[in-house]
């Protein structure tokens, strides 16, 4: 990797938002470097939703600690992190949108939630995982009119 450590990123981010931007907002990020020969995976977490792997048995692991927000507090302190890839398996950033996203009753999906849905999911690959796991989010909510914004990224490794 020639780039800076992606805790880096996120201690830049949060200085130039405090100091330069002058904003009354903050961000949440998670920044992810990969490495698509190796499957070697660089990380930050800030505030965000846990980023997750899900491994070729269908099984599902969270990553990283949490992290404060990036332009809420001077010289906050980023912790990166490290995974590898193995063929089969896949990175998945979601919003908190998902992630909090309520049932009819307003208990939110959560990372169990999420989870469930993901290992019921595990044999989907690319834009047909993604779609399904919309449907399954609006069938979780009673509605497609989700009370925030629903966004996440994919990157699936089968190391050619």
């Amino acid at each position: 990797p020639t780039g800076r450590p992606p805790a880096e990123v996120a201690a830049a981010m949060n200085r130039l938002m405090l100091s330069e931007i002058q904003t009354e907002r903050y961000v949440t990020l998670a920044y992810a470097e990969i490495d698509r020969g190796s499957g070697r995976i660089r990380m930050v977490q800030a505030g965000h939703p846990h980023p997750l792997v899900q491994h070729a048995d269908g099984r599902v692991t969270f990553l990283g600690d949490g992290g404060l927000p990036v332009g809420l507090l001077e010289g906050a302190d980023y912790s990166g992190f490290q995974t590898v890839l193995r063929p089969g398996e896949r990175l998945l950033l979601v919003s908190d949108g998902i992630t909090e996203c309520p049932d009819p009753q307003g208990q939110e999906l959560g990372n169990e939630g999420l989870e469930r849905i993901l290992c019921h999911l595990a044999d989907l690959r690319g834009n047909g995982l993604l779609d399904a796991l919309m449907w399954e989010l609006a069938r979780w909510h009673g509605s497609e009119d989700f009370p925030d914004d629903v966004s996440c990224a994919l990157f699936e490794y089968d190391s050619n």
